[in-house]
């Protein structure tokens, strides 16, 4: 067990012991990279029941993979900075983006048209959530149930299709994979390779694959073998500026002459957004996410003090700096002031188990995409479990970007 802080506490560098301390369970517990079904996907979390068992729970998990794709991308940056070893984390992170194209790549194969017959294999830029089934049980020792999007429709589609498309694409699973995918983007090197593959070109080109398909149908997002809006999520129209503002970024700051044009009114709908008056909070993350990523309330300085004033509302500390980050914000915020809040943040969390960190809104699944009011609570199924870190990760990363050159 990665105990014992106490002892470590001492150290000049507390913090980046327990960065260290989740990544070996990241890798321990939570994903297995490399080639193959449910590789290079870490999982939502690990879930036990009364009587003892352990659960692989993997759930929305492309929302989680953009998290995944965020602390590969961030650290990447870092240990560049630093002048530390790059191999490690450049493979994971081409096996993680290999890992979306992989769910791309099958996504039709999962599916049936009018006529019975399954979808062809296609990279297109429609993907499924995971595609883990339950031989990914034995690459863990000692869990001992596998739940998936994927298991649930195989197990249950041919008896009610809604299963099957409880494992589709929807627009915030594909806007949580672009937080991370506009982080690779911007902060690896270009020249930065994996077997040959460059990595920021590989991450580009696989989010713009992505956006050009939800931009395709007059940003409406439909099943390519069923012709069908996928099940949930599937109108992008008013986030269609906010979206095409973040495919401009993740393209190097500009957009081929064919992309297609956002809404007429998507631009004053999403600017209206800025007010941080949404009431569904999974839809004020994804709000959070796209202004972060694309600039899209105005001005930067305008755009990062909304964002500051949302984490105020919200506690989503995470946006504003990504966003500062990204675009070069230096003075919008106090920034002696935002370095303790973070620190101090990031010092309450357990490095121990993430499944136990109190009060202070580790205890959830992933603090960025739950609600604030959980952050005393749960958010999940299971009350009993572990959870990745990987809110932790970004956010440390980032601050650490930040703050300490």
């Amino acid at each position: 067990m990665l105990c014992g802080f106490g002892a470590k506490a001492q150290q000049a560098d507390s913090l980046q012991w327990k960065y260290d301390a989740y990544r070996t369970r990241l890798k321990t517990d939570f994903v297995r990279v490399g080639d193959g079904p449910g590789k290079s996907i870490a999982m939502a979390g690990r879930a036990y029941t009364a009587d003892g068992r352990t659960i692989l729970y993997y759930g929305d998990n492309t929302t989680y993979h953009g998290w995944y794709l965020a602390t590969l991308g961030t650290e990447y940056a870092l240990l560049r900075r630093d002048g530390k070893p790059l191999a490690e984390t450049t493979a994971e992170l081409y096996y993680a983006i290999k890992a979306l194209n992989r769910l791309d790549s099958v996504a039709e194969t999962l599916f049936y048209d009018s006529l019975g017959r399954r979808g062809q294999s296609a990279l297109n830029g429609f993907f499924v959530r995971d595609d883990v089934d339950t031989t990914l049980r034995h690459e863990f020792p000692g869990a001992d149930l596998v739940f998936s999007d994927y298991l649930l429709g195989e197990s249950f589609g041919a008896a009610d299709p809604k299963y099957q498309r409880d494992n589709e694409m929807s627009q915030d699973q594909a806007i949580h994979l672009f937080f991370g995918l506009t982080l690779i983007t911007h902060y690896v090197d270009a020249d930065a390779e994996f077997n040959g593959v460059k990595l920021q070109a590989y991450a580009r080109e696989t989010g713009m694959r992505i956006i050009r398909y939800i931009a395709g149908n007059g940003w409406s997002i439909l099943n390519p073998v069923t012709g069908q809006p996928v099940y949930r999520g599937s109108d992008a129209r008013l986030f269609s500026y906010a979206l095409r503002k973040t495919a401009k970024k993740m393209n190097g700051g500009r957009l081929p002459k064919d992309f297609p044009r956002a809404k007429w009114y998507s631009a004053p709908a999403f600017g209206l957004t800025s007010s941080g008056l949404t009431p569904v909070f999974f839809n004020r993350t994804m709000i959070m996410i796209l202004a972060a990523t694309g600039n899209s309330w105005g001005p930067k300085c305008v755009t990062n003090r909304f964002l500051a004033l949302q984490d105020y509302m919200w506690h989503k500390e995470v946006f504003p700096l990504a966003h500062a980050e990204l675009y070069g914000v230096k003075h919008t915020l106090s920034p002696k002031l935002r370095e303790k809040k973070i620190r101090r943040l990031l010092e309450t969390a357990d490095p121990c188990r993430q499944g136990s960190f109190g009060p202070w809104g580790w205890n959830t699944s992933n603090r960025w995409l739950a609600s604030h009011k959980k952050y005393k609570n749960y958010d999940g199924f299971f009350k009993m479990r572990d959870n990745t870190g990987l809110d932790f990760m970004t956010l440390h990363n980032l601050y650490r970007l930040r703050f300490r050159k």
